[in-house]
């Protein structure tokens, strides 16, 4: 069904762009952890601490934190919002479906059409289907080589959360981790299948790095925007709810973060099972068509 000295080659000459992603991102989850980590262990806990101390102060003269900065003039609402801020929580959402996400774009988009298209546009695709091999053969060696190009990546990060995260805060939610990451590779998945698809529609790349580029682009400062619009930002003051808009135009949204933090909570929520399943559907039918596309569409060798 596939090609293994396709596979070998896209290998080869993808392999340096692969280690690159790769590494990258596992560097900046491990320092990521090892900042939350320092800042949970020291700073965090010692102004907790001042502020327990505060709260059983103010109860003696029958008065609360919140009430009192109520009664100075602070919004008391905020003030009880910020003392609930999870810290975890929040860089678990910017990162998994902000920054993680940014460099697992950009690779996508150049190996997706490296693989298909940008053969197709130099005319080395030519030498390629010279030899005894399908159409059908070479698109599905290629989609293989993408889908676990992508997976390997997050398999990596996924690694190096859990490794830094017991080095550093001495013990490690492994299945939470593995969960954020297999969901960032299905987000990951499904652009890449768009991805993918215009790479095998397309007979010039131009064409097709405009389209990938520009879908990515979209969907990160989608994200962006919507993030400001976020309960978490709007009830602490920083963002405005109206801009939730936004994280309806993002495919980037479909990784819900809260409800996998939930699992954690006494009221755990499963949403982000249906919305993985719409990842794989949108993965599965965009891949599936760049095979029936490349297979029958006229190529300009």
């Amino acid at each position: 069904m596939i090609s293994k000295p396709l596979f070998m080659q896209s290998i080869k000459s993808n392999w340096g762009l692969w280690l690159a992603a790769s590494l990258t991102m596992a560097t900046m989850i491990t320092i990521i952890n090892t900042l939350i980590g320092t800042q949970t262990l020291t700073t965090f806990n010692i102004d907790m601490i001042g502020l327990m101390e505060y709260e059983i102060v103010l109860r003696v003269h029958k008065l609360s934190l919140v009430g009192l900065m109520e009664t100075l003039g602070f919004n008391g609402e905020i003030l009880n919002s910020w003392l609930k801020f999870d810290i975890q929580v929040m860089m678990d959402d910017m990162y998994y479906t902000i920054g993680c996400m940014l460099i697992p774009m950009i690779f996508v988009i150049i190996t997706a059409n490296k693989l298909l298209v940008d053969q197709v546009d130099r005319g080395t695709m030519a030498y390629v289907l010279s030899t005894p091999i399908k159409r059908s053969k070479v698109v599905v060696t290629q989609m293989l080589y993408l889908i676990v190009s992508v997976l390997g990546i997050f398999a990596v990060q996924a690694a190096a959360a859990i490794f830094s995260q017991l080095i550093v805060m001495k013990s490690v939610n492994a299945s939470h981790i593995l969960l954020l990451n297999f969901g960032g590779a299905m987000v990951t998945l499904a652009i890449s299948g768009i991805c993918f698809l215009a790479s095998a529609y397309f007979n010039y790349s131009k064409f097709a790095y405009a389209f990938s580029g520009g879908l990515c682009v979209f969907s990160f400062l989608a994200k962006v925007l919507g993030m400001f619009g976020n309960d978490m930002f709007a009830t602490v003051g920083l963002g405005v709810s109206t801009m939730k808009i936004f994280d309806y135009l993002s495919i980037l949204t479909l990784l819900d973060t809260t409800s996998i933090a939930s699992l954690q909570t006494d009221v755990p929520s499963f949403a982000f099972l249906w919305k993985f399943a719409i990842l794989f559907g949108i993965a599965i039918i965009t891949y599936t068509l760049s095979i029936f596309v490349f297979d029958k569409k006229d190529l300009s060798l």
